[in-house]
């Protein structure tokens, strides 16, 4: 509704704990005088918004507004003593031509002339704008630590994700989940870094290099650290899926339940060991190279382990904070486009009861479906099949006895049921076209043969 909307954006924009006015849609107009007039306190949380060429960013140094790419020198258009609520400032990569240090009071023409030029500068996509490198600017350099957010997904490369940088001076980059984040593959989505409630989830990460604008970020160094700092214990059992068969070392790679990459020490004393198996194991120390921990196997289990999940645990559990904010329809769309299984096959560990009941059901009634149309597959197509065949045989036999007549209608019996057989198959299943092809060459021997008045009834 408008009203949890308006509440939201007031909520997750301002303060992390506001005091929220009461209003209703209808007297929705005294929200601004409601929040000029309001006690609160400074903004004490960081919130940014990106779209097209403008970035909206509350901070405890005020509400800004600015270009979202660039490097040019930022001018800002109103002057400190206008004094307006919570820092509120517009920043152009130009100067505006109109000044507003010197406006007659009562005078709207010149603020109104300033907005024109905001929306200009923002909004005229077919407005070129032209960039000044500026030395003096901070910059983000290659080895630094910063703090990250995920904000897409590649739609041509599914291990790859679009992230920015979560301070006052920005930047964008990409991560690989494999290689970047973690050693080992997994299908993941947006879902993996957001919380249920639509905030995103916060990280740490390095930049490790820079291609074209775009930092290239790698969180491994950050969750090794994360993870070799007492993450369990020692007389911990630990349930681990395993990765494939023992090396030559007897070490086989595993991934914990809660998503560290593990290396079993001792995999090669159970035989048969291999990809999938399961086992419950205790902490030996931290791993070597790109695992997280060793561990030893104290016996194989039965444990409905899920890969997806332990990744989504070790994203939640690993991240700095969070930052409030709805998922937008496009990030929306790619989560359904890259998670739909998940959803709407067998439901998410966020779901309850009722949810999961209703995706199990759903996942169902698909397969009730795949059942009953392979079924029909099976049926119609052996069937007409062997039909098709059986009066292709007798067709030929009339043939051999001169009986051209009967002949024929054993023919064409064989093709209807040869068609049906490859109708059969293509629509419900792969084709099998042997009856079909036996029963058009039967037909056209038919025809083919010795004519009608040399024939016998």
């Amino acid at each position: 509704s408008p009203l949890k909307m308006v509440n939201a954006a007031y909520y997750h924009l301002f303060h992390s704990s506001p005091i929220l006015p009461v209003y209703t849609v209808d007297n929705i107009k005294l929200l601004p005088h409601f929040i000029n007039g309001s006690a609160l306190s400074n903004i004490d949380t960081i919130n940014t918004f990106t779209k097209g060429n403008m970035r909206l960013q509350i901070s405890d140094n005020g509400i800004h507004i600015q270009p979202s790419i660039g490097n040019a020198k930022l001018h800002s258009v109103f002057p400190q003593e206008l004094g307006l609520w919570k820092g509120v400032q517009v920043y152009l990569q130009s100067k505006p031509e109109t000044s507003l240090s010197s406006v007659r009071a009562n005078d709207i023409l010149p603020y109104q002339s300033v907005w024109q030029e905001i929306e200009s500068d923002f909004f005229n996509t077919k407005k070129t704008p032209v960039f000044v490198a500026n030395k003096n600017r901070k910059q983000h350099r290659i080895e630094d630590t910063v703090r990250i957010t995920f904000t897409g997904q590649d739609p041509n490369d599914k291990n790859k994700y679009y992230c920015q940088i979560e301070d006052e001076t920005g930047g964008e980059g990409f991560i690989y989940v494999k290689d970047d984040i973690v050693s080992y593959s997994v299908d993941t989505s947006l879902r993996h870094f957001y919380d249920s409630d639509g905030s995103r989830y916060v990280f740490e990460a390095k930049i490790i290099e820079k291609e074209d604008d775009l930092f290239h970020f790698s969180m491994s160094e950050e969750l090794k650290d994360y993870c070799s700092d007492d993450f369990y214990t020692y007389d911990e059992d630990i349930i681990c899926s395993v990765g494939g068969a023992p090396n030559g070392l007897g070490m086989s790679p595993a991934v914990s339940n809660e998503g560290l990459s593990v290396s079993l020490r001792n995999a090669g004393d159970f035989p048969g060991i291999t990809h999938y198996d399961t086992v419950r194991c205790r902490l030996i120390g931290s791993g070597t190279g790109t695992f997280h921990i060793s561990c030893d196997i104290i016996e194989l289990v039965e444990y409905d382990f899920d890969l997806s999940t332990a990744f989504k645990t070790l994203m939640k559990n690993c991240s700095v904070g969070q930052i409030p904010e709805a998922i937008t329809d496009q990030e929306d769309e790619q989560i359904l486009d890259s998670d739909k299984l998940i959803d709407e096959g067998y439901g998410t560990a966020e779901d309850d009861n009722a949810a999961i009941l209703s995706a199990a059901q759903k996942h169902e009634d698909q397969l009730h479906g795949d059942y009953l149309k392979s079924t029909v597959s099976f049926t119609v197509t052996y069937i007409a099949h062997m039909l098709a065949i059986v009066a292709a045989v007798i067709a030929l036999l009339k043939l051999k006895k001169r009986r051209l007549k009967t002949a024929t209608v054993f023919a064409v019996i064989a093709v209807v049921c040869g068609a049906a057989s490859l109708i059969a198959s293509v629509v419900f299943g792969s084709v099998h076209s042997f009856a079909f092809a036996a029963a058009v060459f039967t037909a056209v021997g038919v025809c083919l043969t010795a004519k009608p008045e040399q024939a016998q009834v």
